[in-house]
């Protein structure tokens, strides 16, 4: 699982999956969360994630609006702020192990 609200990063993300690790857009899960205080319509956040993410707009089901604090020190904020965008992997079991391995392998390569 993956969350962002940085386009840039969700775009790398999305790359890894499919050209490192051969997973399409029908095996992810898209949310969206967003404060409240910038409660966007529905397709304008859909519309948003789908052109950064290369994914048709009918992946993206789930919209969650998050209660806001009083004061927050988030820095993304005003009209530009899109919310943030979690991606899941389904059935990701086999795809945790393989990527702990290689992180292992990495650490072991590298670190000693």
């Amino acid at each position: 699982m993956f969350s962002n609200s940085d386009p840039n990063m969700i775009k790398i993300y999305m790359k890894w999956l499919s050209d490192s690790l051969k997973i399409g857009y029908e095996d992810l899960i898209f949310d969206i969360y967003i404060h409240e205080t910038y409660k966007k319509s529905k397709n304008e956040l859909i519309k948003y994630w789908s052109n950064v993410t290369n994914v048709p707009e009918k992946y993206f089901n789930h919209i969650y609006i998050k209660k806001n604090k009083v004061f927050s020190y988030r820095k993304n904020r005003g009209k530009k702020y899109n919310g943030v965008l979690r991606i899941a992997v389904r059935k990701s079991a086999d795809l945790n192990r393989k990527v702990t391995g290689w992180i292992q392998g990495i650490y072991k390569e590298f670190i000693h």
